[in-house]
């Protein structure tokens, strides 16, 4: 059933924006017949839902890719974006859909919501909003926020400092998990795409999301407590995708269908750790890892391009937004430093034994990683070969989504354990997104100068 949702829910969202009055024949003649009305707030949740989804799966997370050793620039354009050629143009399709698609709807269906005293469908939207605006913290750093969607008052809204947005986020997360212990309303459960308004599947979304976003801001002994009220088996966010053109994966979309050969793998840092070919040294499997299947499915053939036919990025794969194995890794990661190694070996190996995307992993054990053992060959402290290993095995698990881009500049400073994703032009990766050049022009407190590509934002400077 899911695999069929995309194509009739992308049809909904336009009814969201295109519905035309049926009162009576003669009522609202004044009106121009052709102007769009309101819409019931169960009825935006998949156009909100989808512009959120078309951000994380669509252009963003190709630059990003490209700009964090998981894809290559090999065609065109994609060369020059590849050698970081981007300017704030290349923006202004997703910083829409995030402010104007994910982030206004949901605050929209919020107050819909709370006007019918629906708190269930009121803590999904905030969720919903929590999610997109802690993308946009991400990936620009300070963002507009607490003047946003009040036109008359505010104008010209102001960029909110990052960790203050990153504060809202927390705060957003809260209150919705309160709104889905309450009552909730829907006629359709089936718009939303994700869990069909399961309150418990949301909830423990919400508290991996505030895990994620707590890793963001280096808060791990906060994201340890989230995560273990997070995601488990059968509630991952993913986004459903099926074989129809309406329905299909996004990178598919971009890979195959529209653009073949802009984008590959060729010589990708993520293929050089994953290759079991003999005679690559950078191979990251050993007595314990066994990487082929894993290999076979992100990648075709010899790893020159990502696996668009039936693997990762295949036309009905469904797209990994927020998942349980994420949330191992978050407990993983989080736990290591802050609860002991103990802990992030006990996590480790519970994400190894669900054998993500096929990878045959047998359980590690505390001599694997004391010196000399065999993930820690060169000499580091048990502690630093440990979370080596979790860093890397999270750069690997997340592969192609922003939040695996976004681990290479949390913990570029960690020198010692960081995945050493090198530049693909110069001695810089890039930072950041660049802002929107129609928000440049439109919005006169936009920052100035305009942070370029390179700039770290605040919470990672």
């Amino acid at each position: 059933m899911l695999k069929h949702k995309i194509s009739k829910f992308m049809l909904a969202a336009a009814t969201v924006f295109g519905l035309w009055s049926c009162e009576s024949l003669v009522s609202g003649l004044e009106k121009d017949p052709y102007s769009p009305v309101d819409a019931p707030a169960e009825l935006m949740i998949p156009g909100a839902q989808l512009a959120n989804a078309l951000v994380q799966e669509g252009e963003l997370a190709r630059l990003m890719g490209m700009w964090s050793g998981y894809f290559t620039g090999s065609d065109r354009q994609y060369i020059s974006l590849w050698q970081y050629a981007s300017n704030a143009g290349d923006f202004d399709s997703p910083w829409e859909n995030l402010y104007q698609g994910a982030i206004a709807q949901a605050q929209l269906i919020q107050q819909k919501a709370a006007r019918e005293n629906n708190l269930q469908m009121r803590g999904i939207a905030k969720v919903m909003e929590a999610h997109a605006l802690g993308t946009a913290a991400m990936l620009w750093g300070d963002v507009p926020y607490a003047e946003i969607n009040d036109f008359e008052k505010f104008p010209n809204p102001k960029f909110d400092a990052q960790a203050d947005v990153y504060a809202a986020v927390q705060r957003i997360l809260s209150e919705a998990i309160v709104d889905l212990k309450g009552q909730g309303r829907f006629v359709n459960k089936e718009l939303d795409i994700y869990y069909q308004t399961d309150a418990g599947k949301w909830t423990a979304l919400a508290h991996t999301l505030k895990a994620r976003f707590y890793m963001h801001t280096r808060e791990y002994t906060n994201a340890y407590n989230a995560a273990s009220k997070g995601i488990t088996t059968g509630g991952s966010m993913m986004t459903p995708h099926g074989i129809a053109l309406g329905e299909a994966n996004i990178y598919w979309y971009f890979l195959d269908w529209e653009r073949y050969g802009y984008m590959t793998t060729d010589g990708a840092h993520i293929v050089s750790l994953m290759n079991p070919d003999s005679a690559n040294t950078s191979y990251r499997g050993n007595a314990k890892t066994d990487e082929m299947k894993r290999f076979n499915y992100y990648f075709m053939s010899d790893g020159f391009e990502p696996n668009y036919a039936d693997g990762i990025f295949a036309r009905d794969a469904d797209y990994a937004l927020v998942t349980h194995e994420e949330n191992l890794l978050i407990l993983a990661e989080a736990g290591a430093r802050t609860q002991g190694e103990a802990v992030g070996l006990k996590h480790l190996n519970e994400l190894r034994a669900l054998g993500p995307s096929g990878a045959v992993m047998e359980p590690y054990v505390a001599t694997d990683f004391a010196s000399g053992g065999m993930e820690n060959t060169d000499g580091l402290t048990s502690a630093k070969a440990l979370l080596r290993e979790i860093l890397e095995e999270r750069y690997v698990t997340l592969f192609g989504t922003l939040e695996g881009c976004y681990d290479v500049r949390r913990t570029q400073k960690e020198a010692d354990v960081r995945v050493k994703v090198m530049p693909n032009i110069g001695s810089n990766i890039p930072q950041r997104a660049i802002y929107s050049q129609k928000e440049i022009n439109a919005n006169p407190n936009a920052p100035n100068p305009v942070p370029s590509l390179f700039d770290p934002t605040p919470i990672n400077r």
